[in-house]
């Protein structure tokens, strides 16, 4: 089945905004299931997908916008305020923390579409910092439901640095964490969609 054929599955969505999710392997069920939209209005996120984002325990905080284009920044966040401090919350948090609790490995990524494709695979103990450093408090939210954290960044230079920095930096915090290095030029959303779930599993498990 085709992105075009789930199209009724979120009308809000508009053709511009399916083609690239289509091109990022993001179906139409997926963006519904996540409450990605496109804001056609004029505001701050004009011509831009806007992904809601949610406190653990399932309240609306904010947003995140990415343009279609070339336009910068890419990404543009809701301002920070009382109940939206990125440094502070983890996408996805509220829909993976069962599977997190259930399997007691929490996966932490860098971004809104990685989470979407491994989500997209059955891979459900999933989370991503979203442009902010791992903080020690968003190790803290994964304590209480996990008994270990792989950090699994983009496979660049920047994304193995901050892994490392992330592992190094969180060890006082007394909870097992690690890291898993991609191959270069590979973020964890082109590597389930190129290699599959078990692959995928087969490399964090390692």
């Amino acid at each position: 089945m085709t992105l075009y054929d789930e199209q009724k599955a979120y009308e809000s969505v508009n053709t511009t905004a399916l083609e690239y999710l289509s091109g990022r392997g993001i179906t139409a069920s997926t963006a519904k299931e996540f409450g990605v939209g496109f804001c056609e209005t004029t505001g701050p996120f004009s011509g831009r997908l806007t992904i809601p984002c949610y406190s653990v325990d399932g309240d609306l905080t904010g947003f995140g916008a990415r343009t279609l284009g070339d336009d910068k920044p890419k990404w543009i966040n809701s301002s920070e305020s009382q109940i939206y401090r990125k440094s502070r919350q983890l996408y996805a948090l509220d829909k993976s923390r069962d599977y997190i609790l259930k399997s007691g490995v929490a996966i932490a990524c860098e971004g809104y579409f990685d989470v979407m494709a491994l989500w997209q695979a059955g891979i459900r103990n999933v989370v991503a910092t979203c442009g902010t450093s791992f903080s020690k408090h968003q190790l803290r939210l994964l304590k209480r439901f996990s008994e270990r954290v792989i950090v699994c960044y983009d496979g660049d230079n920047a994304g193995v640095i901050a892994a490392q920095r992330a592992v190094e930096g969180l060890t006082e915090e007394k909870h097992p964490i690690s890291y898993v290095r991609l191959p270069v030029g590979i973020d964890p959303d082109d590597f389930v969609r190129q290699r599959g779930k078990d692959e995928f599993l087969k490399l964090v498990n390692a």
